[in-house]
């Protein structure tokens, strides 16, 4: 997509934010339905771009971790849970209630999560086990 499409879609986005923002109550489906689309449109360009200018390493790096990346789907949530419930135990409910507190467990919650998802992912293509789904 040229520079000139690449503008159009950031005058699309722009102008559905602010200029779909006074219609009436009912209405804020088909704008929220249009910004979503128009926003779908500009991450679909922004990883063409990105895609085009990737060399092999760096291909096959994204490759694999996108071999990791169900495990991290599937295993995310659970753990989102033990952290926060580990955390409100050993810290104390009043530990969120301080920014570093808020910020430690978000963080632990993204990279921890992730990397012990992965780790996972790893441990059970060792063992060759085989996921299947009834």
């Amino acid at each position: 997509m040229g520079g000139g499409g690449k503008l159009l879609l950031a005058v699309l986005w722009i102008f559905g934010y602010y200029g779909l923002e006074y219609l009436p109550h009912l209405v804020w489906l088909a704008k929220d339905l249009y910004l979503a689309s128009v926003g779908i449109l500009i991450v679909w360009v922004i990883c063409e771009l990105v895609s085009e200018r990737l060399t092999d390493k760096e291909e096959q790096m994204i490759s694999k971790l996108s071999g990791y990346s169900f495990g991290v789907y599937l295993y995310a949530e659970p753990l989102n849970y033990l952290f926060v419930v580990l955390f409100v135990k050993y810290f104390g409910l009043n530990f969120l209630g301080n920014e570093f507190g808020a910020c430690f467990l978000w963080v632990l919650r993204i990279v921890g999560t992730s990397l012990i998802a992965v780790i996972v992912v790893k441990l059970l293509k060792k063992t060759n086990m085989k996921l299947t789904l009834y």
